[in-house]
């Protein structure tokens, strides 16, 4: 990315983040070690189609990430697919959807909800006006 962001960029890079740690949050307890660390990766790059204005198959295309990010982005399958997904289902406020992602993840909702402010509190002191 170059020049001065915009606001809808710079609005979808807080998101970008707030996703990411979110999705690394409720997974950390939930995945082993080795399998946490493309947690963050997929909450970022989730909101990478929207940003570049591409479908996320042609954004991911020149990148080499691992099969397990790229099917939990464009197939929503995987290890991060539903971390991913309650990650969403948070800030869309989908208490539904919310209700049978943290069952199927085997997550109280007093985990999520405590992660997702520390999510939010966390991309808060992330200032991306630096560079």
């Amino acid at each position: 990315a170059s020049g001065q962001p915009d606001h809808r960029t710079l609005a979808l890079m807080k998101n970008a983040l707030v996703r990411a740690r979110l999705t690394e949050l409720l997974g950390q307890k939930k995945l082993k070690p080795k399998d946490q660390e493309g947690l963050f990766i997929t909450g970022i790059f989730s909101l990478l189609d929207a940003l570049l204005n591409l479908s996320m198959e042609t954004a991911l295309a020149s990148l080499k990430l691992p099969p397990t990010i790229e099917a939990a982005l464009t197939k929503r399958e995987g290890i991060y697919a539903p971390y991913l997904d309650l990650a969403i289902a948070c800030e869309e406020a989908e208490e539904q959807v919310i209700a049978t992602y943290a069952a199927v993840s085997g997550i109280s909702a007093e985990e999520i909800n405590l992660a997702h402010v520390q999510a939010l509190v966390w991309a808060e002191e992330v200032d991306l006006g630096k560079a």
